[in-house]
């Protein structure tokens, strides 16, 4: 069975399903097999043009790789051009996957504008020997700064994290990831320690290391850092996935080394066979709102949902500190065999206001059933309540959440969105990649989609009342007006939109779709005109539990049917309304 390391830093579908998410932005590139999407990075305003912009890398296996800066104003506004720069590193060798990682170093030049450290893993040097280098550009253009390589590493920088100011020289110093490292034992890895300040100024930017202590364990296969004890100086969080622990091969291992004197402090242990507990980590927030913040790590070939379907603990931040176990306080699972669900994996800011720090967690190898296509999805869980809040898949063969990153505010809707990358999209060109930037859900119900103008020159329109509620007590009432007396119609629904044409009309829900019970329009006495109207109590459905996928945080698409005798197609539609199920 074959392995990978995650490459993002920082009812049944049969078909691409949204639920609580709306695309706000898609970019893709023109090169075919680029891979754009692998890694993502906030890096603030590079331009000066008032809006924060990404970092988004594409590691085409046949080409050297490329970082491309995009534009945060075409992030926002859809205007203007979609990237600010890119850049190649011309030295790399092909195939040295320059961008898999990337992180956001802070102004090491001086020139205001925030600089990249970016892993370019497979590069290779044929005098000294290095497999793996890591470059520093500059924010602002995207020229490289500098460029550092260990003699004889393997896989060096693949993975990437700011980790504090551990020089003292009042610039961040950056975490660096070699899996592959052969210093202590064949592949035992190591991470380092390294000052990108120091680089630029063509200094020693070496600060310290850590090395891993069983042969094959690939220690530095994922990385985070955090200052949990509030001592000033970050602990080191490294993920060992090929660690054989108690329950035999591969169960993998996370060590956290204290800030202080970088000795390891705890150490999670996976507890399943081949499950590579520690494939991917983040720790970039407090997410049950301690103060202190919290470790999310992965174990994407568990087994407990499904066979390799994944599996995404967090665990207490606080805890650790405190050494009171157990340390774990939520635990996510995939149903999906093969999923690889948290191969990448967020704490990102509060996406549906509640106050809360919420999850991200991408599943690059989820499929649809029976179709054996690699779709991928991510999905998005509640800081406050850990219930999922929403999920995305993508379409066939897109690896849909290969990179998952929180975000800012772009749509202006008070809460932050959410960047997610799709390495083998073919929306662009072949395998080009793709960038999606997603909004967790509207604030409101909207109405969306054109109604059918019906026999009798009259137009069917839907209006609500209500909030859906998995909860509470009151309806949550859908209407159609303005339809044909005395005659039959229903309520449909389903987990995506549509605008297709249909029946002289338009079909706004997406199939699959499911249908309510017939009702009858009602309305004044024959002859006919347009006083009918149907009404259904949506939370009624949603708290019947006839349907398991009418959850929390579920968006569901709803349109009116109902019979005119006179029309060519003796149907009537109406427009559209798209809702997302609350508490």
């Amino acid at each position: 069975m074959s392995r990978h390391f995650a490459a993002c830093v920082a009812a049944t579908l049969l078909v691409s399903a949204a639920s609580a998410q709306s695309i706000l932005r898609t970019l893709v590139t023109t090169t075919p097999g680029n891979r754009f999407g692998g890694s993502i990075a906030s890096v603030g305003d590079l331009n000066g043009d008032g809006y924060a912009d990404l970092a988004v890398g594409a590691t085409c296996p046949n080409q050297d790789g490329s970082v491309f800066a995009v534009s945060g104003r075409h992030l926002s506004l859809g205007t203007g051009s979609q990237f600010l720069w890119v850049t190649k590193d011309v030295a790399a060798q092909p195939g040295a996957q320059f961008g898999a990682a990337i992180v956001n170093v802070g102004d090491i030049d001086g020139d205001g504008k925030s600089d990249l450290a970016v892993g370019v893993p497979f590069d290779y040097d044929w005098i000294a020997g290095w497999v793996g280098t890591l470059d520093l550009l500059s924010g602002a253009t995207g020229q490289k700064l500098a460029s550092f390589g260990f003699i004889a590493q393997h896989m060096f920088a693949s993975t990437l994290a700011t980790a504090g100011d551990y020089d003292g020289d009042g610039y961040t110093d950056v975490l660096v990831g070699s899996p592959l490292d052969d210093f202590q034992q064949t592949d035992a890895g190591a991470v380092y320690v390294l000052s990108p300040r120091k680089a630029y100024l063509q200094q020693n930017w070496y600060v310290s290391a850590l090395y891993g202590t069983q042969a094959g364990e690939r220690f530095g296969s994922s990385v985070a850092a955090a200052d949990l004890d509030d001592d000033g100086k970050f602990e080191l969080i490294v993920g060992a996935p090929y660690f054989d622990g108690f329950q035999s091969g591969n169960a993998g291992r996370v060590i956290v080394f204290q800030g202080a004197t970088l000795t390891p402090w705890r150490t999670l242990f996976g507890t399943e066979a081949n499950a590579l507990f520690g494939s991917a980590l983040n720790a970039d927030g407090d997410v049950d709102g301690d103060g202190v913040e919290d470790v999310l790590a992965s174990a994407p070939y568990a087994d407990g949902g499904a066979v390799d379907g994944g599996e995404v603990t967090l665990f207490s931040g606080a805890r650790l500190v405190a050494g009171a176990a157990p340390y774990d306080l939520a635990s996510f699972e995939n149903s999906r065999a093969g999923a690889h669900f948290g191969s990448s994996v967020d704490i990102t800011s509060d996406l549906n206001g509640d106050g809360s720090r919420d999850m991200l967690v991408g599943a690059p190898d989820w499929q649809a059933q029976f179709l054996g296509q690699e779709n991928g999805a991510v999905y998005v869980y509640s800081g406050a309540t850990y219930e999922q809040l929403g999920w995305r898949t993508g379409s066939p063969d897109d690896h849909l959440g290969s990179c998952v990153l929180g975000v800012g505010d772009y749509d202006g809707d008070g809460r932050a969105d959410l960047a997610v990358g799709s390495v083998f999209s073919d929306a662009g060109v072949a395998d080009g990649g793709r960038l999606d930037l997603l909004s967790l859900f509207p604030v409101l119900p909207a109405i969306y989609c054109t109604p059918k103008a019906n026999s009798l020159g009259c137009t069917p329109y839907v209006t609500y009342s209500g909030s859906p509620s998995v909860s509470a007590t009151t309806p949550f009432e859908i209407r159609a007006s303005n339809v044909i007396n005395n005659k039959n119609g229903l309520l449909f629904y389903g987990f995506d939109a549509l605008a297709a044409p249909f029946q002289g009309g338009t079909l706004c829900v997406a199939p699959p779709t499911k249908r309510t019970s017939v009702q009858a329009t009602g309305g004044n006495p024959p002859p006919n005109d347009c006083s009918g109207s149907l009404s259904y109590d949506f939370n009624a459905l949603i708290q019947s539990g006839a349907n398991p996928n009418l959850v929390l945080g579920q968006e569901v698409f709803v349109q009116y049917w109902s019979r005119d005798p006179l029309s060519p197609s003796t149907t009537s539609l109406t427009n559209a309304l798209r809702f997302v199920i609350g508490h």
